[in-house]
């Protein structure tokens, strides 16, 4: 019985010597309210906007305070792609102008530090997640 819970022990070590704290640093143009929902892809499959497809997502509260610092934890390293809303209603949907086309509601990408007026390919946003490299700031802004 003792090898059991040596080697679930091993395992567990393993599986954290390989998966880590990634900080994500959020600015925004939004109000002081809402959520941060920050979305981690490891594909392109769903890529920017659809939490079912991502390999990570998190919500973190807005404060008085900027930025915003999230951390998504036990996250394997590796390539990553993020996309980032901040859900000001807090109602888990990217609000749109009359109800289609681009939030209204501020957005950022990982590896984007301009505003954009399509959304990026996730070629484009990919960085790589590693002991070096556990940080990222994300500025969002208003499309319209």
């Amino acid at each position: 019985m003792i090898w059991l819970w040596s080697i679930g022990i091993l395992l567990l070590a393993a599986i954290s010597a390989n998966a880590e704290t990634l900080t994500v640093n959020v600015t925004t143009e939004g109000p002081r309210e809402g959520v941060i929902a920050i979305l981690v892809f490891n594909s392109k499959k769903g890529f920017p906007n659809k939490p079912e497809k991502a390999f990570r997502k998190a919500r973190f509260p807005v404060t008085a305070e900027s930025p915003v610092e999230c951390t998504i934890t036990n996250l394997p390293y590796g390539a990553y792609s993020i996309s980032v809303l901040h859900d000001i209603d807090d109602d888990y949907t990217p609000d749109k102008l009359l109800g289609f086309g681009p939030p209204k509601e501020p957005i950022g990408f990982s590896n984007i530090d301009k505003k954009l007026f399509k959304q990026p390919s996730y070629k484009s946003t990919v960085f790589t997640f590693s002991v070096q490299t556990n940080e990222t700031t994300i500025a969002l802004w208003y499309v319209l």
